[in-house]
């Protein structure tokens, strides 16, 4: 996957040549990962079809996950 960005209203997303970085916008708090397979969810979510809500919960568990 290509570096992408993606701005939601409560996580920023950004993918880069190493992994994936979260970063929660209320406290700037930034989650890392360079797995392959973190990057490879990330990029199965954002292109998969679903409610605006469940997208947004799958993304702050994701979040959590990378503690």
């Amino acid at each position: 996957m290509s570096d992408l960005k993606l701005q939601g209203p409560d996580l920023n997303f950004e993918t880069f040549s190493e992994g994936l970085r979260i970063t929660r916008i209320a406290d700037s708090e930034q989650r890392t990962s360079n797995s392959a397979e973190a990057v490879a969810i990330f990029a199965k979510m954002v292109t998969t079809e679903m409610p605006g809500t469940y997208r947004e919960r799958l993304f702050g568990l994701m979040f959590d996950a990378l503690a």
